[in-house]
């Protein structure tokens, strides 16, 4: 997170700083595995319901304090003729945990000033977050329950490992922005993006 917030106020200081954000990722997925694992003998839907009813009450009432004290406080600091109808529309988003969508889908890719100016621009990370909470722990389970009953089954993580890699690294040439925001990137419009933020996927 240091790594990070030193990048954000000169990127000069720590031009790899934006890897800590690839860290985070990484060892949340390392978390939530062993976290799965640890509970691997209860029922699969018990598991995945208890799975998703702490994540919400762990992320939930932060994320509603944050948005509210920056909705808040933009009104108050940020002039009017600064903000546009996108800043607003990145914070209810936020809520659904799908600002990191309609990022992607805006004119001004992370780096530019129009994006900077907005004040929910870091939710993008949360949703992607929210969305991989979604998507892996379903996978982590077939792969979990199914070791036992379908010789293939061992390789599905690493199968879906390499084709990821490739993904990202396909997205990063093609569709940048996409490849920054979104936790499968689609094949977008073109954007500006750093070489160490393509990297994310």
């Amino acid at each position: 997170m240091l790594a990070v917030i030193v990048f954000h106020i000169d990127a000069a200081w720590l031009p790899g700083g934006f890897t800590g954000v690839d860290m985070f990722f990484v060892i949340s997925g390392f978390g939530i595995s062993q976290a799965l694992a640890s509970r691997g003998s209860q029922p699969t839907a018990r598991l995945l319901l208890d799975f998703y009813r702490r994540r919400a009450l762990r992320l939930l009432p932060v994320l509603l304090l944050m948005l509210l004290a920056t909705f808040v406080l933009s009104a108050l600091f940020i002039p009017r003729a600064w903000r546009n109808e996108q800043f607003d529309q990145t914070g209810w988003a936020a809520l659904a945990g799908l600002s990191n969508i309609v990022l992607a889908g805006q004119d001004d890719d992370y780096f530019s000033p129009g994006a900077e100016l907005n004040p929910f621009l870091h939710t993008w990370t949360l949703g992607v977050e929210e969305q991989f909470y979604l998507v892996f722990p379903l996978v982590f389970m077939v792969w979990l329950r199914g070791r036992g009953y379908w010789w293939r089954t061992p390789a599905l993580l690493p199968v879906l490992t390499g084709l990821s890699v490739l993904w990202a690294g396909w997205q990063a040439q093609v569709a940048p922005t996409s490849a920054f925001y979104l936790v499968l990137g689609t094949g977008g419009r073109r954007a500006a993006v750093p070489m160490d933020a393509d990297a994310r996927g």
